[in-house]
């Protein structure tokens, strides 16, 4: 399944169960186009940031999610001692949209 959220779900739960990761936390921004149909599909969490240019004018900003200035939504990774209660925000906290691209729109990811 190419749908953004769930991507962001399944590769999160895996960081999480591997534990490979020792410890952080990190904004996520995840967009894909399954067909030739033009329609992006997108999750973000946290204050990473998508949009789409399109005749040189911002056609499209993906919504940021924020608890307050500065302090984006995380997906983390807690130390092994801080023991196994969720610790952070969630994939399903992610702000979902989409959009219907044309050809030659610039589509920015940070």
């Amino acid at each position: 399944d190419f749908d953004p959220l769930s991507v962001m779900q399944k590769a999160y739960s895996q960081i999480c169960k591997k534990k490979e990761v020792k410890a952080g936390s990190s904004t996520a921004v995840i967009a894909s186009m399954v067909n030739n149909d033009g329609l992006m599909k997108v999750a973000n969490l946290g204050d990473s940031g998508l949009m789409v240019v399109r005749d040189q004018k911002c056609h499209f900003l993906m919504e940021e999610k924020q608890w307050q200035f500065n302090t984006p939504y995380q997906l983390t990774a807690p130390p092994p001692n801080w023991g196994s209660s969720p610790y952070g925000d969630q994939p399903e906290q992610s702000a979902v949209s989409s959009v219907q691209l044309q050809e030659g729109d610039l589509v920015v990811l940070g």
